[in-house]
């Protein structure tokens, strides 16, 4: 995945490609201005690309592979359809079961 890259110092190189210039305490008069406004509701720090539990070790003690289940096509559209009349008919109880029986390591929110 490469070396991580701070935000703002992306930013600011594709100001500077864009033939603009950052307005900041040194340059008052710049063209574009960068707000750090830190994370919104729902944004992660980072990102969890695989369960522990989901992974098998390999020669390298930083590389995983993946051992993911899935679900053939012709089991999954009769579920698929089951959910859009459970929608259609306003069952959010049958329409929640669904993805959860689907994605055993999704869990509906408990109102």
């Amino acid at each position: 995945m490469g070396e991580p890259v701070r935000i703002k110092s992306l930013a600011e190189q594709m100001l500077r490609l864009s033939g603009l210039s950052l307005r900041d305490a040194q340059n008052p008069n710049g063209d574009t201005e960068i707000v750090c406004t830190g994370l919104r509701p729902g944004e992660k720090l980072y990102e969890e690309l695989l369960i522990q539990a989901e992974s098998q070790p390999t020669k390298h003690s930083l590389i995983f592979r993946a051992t993911e289940r899935s679900l053939h096509p012709q089991d999954l559209w009769p579920r698929l359809d089951q959910l859009e009349e459970a929608l259609k008919i306003q069952n959010p109880g049958k329409a929640l079961d669904i993805p959860s029986e689907l994605v055993p390591e999704w869990k509906k929110a408990q109102n």
